[in-house]
């Protein structure tokens, strides 16, 4: 069922915390992608509080508020938007301009559930039993759209790129020169960087410590800077 994002609430008790950048990246995530919100519904309690989707209510109802500038400025930072044709984009601009009259959302009711279940529910929803395989995204997907989705920063092994080598550069072709290793890159957005193997060890462990401290790797490229 849909209901209007003001008919419900933020439960106050929630423990998962969002930072600013990943309440951004969520609310980027939401508009470039409406559809997906069909998918995932709010789930909520007897009292219309959301024990499932808190996160995701709050960034409806920021969003609910954005003017259409703010709007576009937001999805300007997806390039699966960027790389859309401008009627494409003025589509998905019009689809949030007109969802802003009657802001609804996909709701799934919970209220069989007794209070100690909800508990149990709340807690298990916000935990990440997995954790993503990096090669396999790095061999399989796209990396700079889900870096733009997730604001996360993926470092694996890349064997088919070779970043050694400049354009125009002929040299492998002639059969002169040594022959290219295994390419290990830094990616993160459209920026990537060789590395050796020491150093992607290094970053790699470096990235791991901060993860586990912070919870996610929000942040670690400026970490790295300070």
């Amino acid at each position: 069922m849909k209901m209007n994002i003001d008919e419900l609430s933020v439960l106050d008790y929630n423990p998962r915390q969002i930072s600013p950048f990943m309440m951004g990246k969520l609310i980027e995530s939401i508009l470039v992608f409406p559809a997906m919100l069909d998918l995932r519904p709010i789930v909520k309690n007897g009292e219309a509080h959301s024990i499932g989707g808190n996160q995701r209510l709050t960034a409806l109802r920021r969003i609910k508020d954005m003017t259409k500038d703010e709007i576009e400025a937001a999805l300007q930072q997806q390039r699966k938007y960027r790389d859309k044709t401008d009627e494409e984009k003025q589509a998905l601009i019009d689809y949030w301009l007109e969802w802003q009259k009657n802001p609804e959302v996909e709701v799934r009711d919970a209220s069989e559930l007794t209070e100690e279940e909800q508990k149990e529910f709340l807690a298990k929803d916000n935990l990440h039993y997995g954790e993503d395989d990096q090669n396999m995204l790095i061999h399989n997907f796209d990396l700079a759209l889900i870096e733009d989705y997730t604001g996360e920063i993926i470092i694996a092994h890349n064997d088919n790129v070779d970043y050694s080598r400049s354009d125009g550069d002929d040299t492998q072709q002639q059969g002169g020169g040594d022959e290219t290793p295994e390419d290990i890159i830094l990616s993160c957005g459209i920026i990537a960087m060789k590395l050796n193997q020491d150093e992607f060890n290094r970053l790699s462990a470096s990235l791991e410590e901060y993860k586990t401290e912070k919870g996610s790797t929000d942040g670690f490229i400026n970490f790295l800077l300070l």
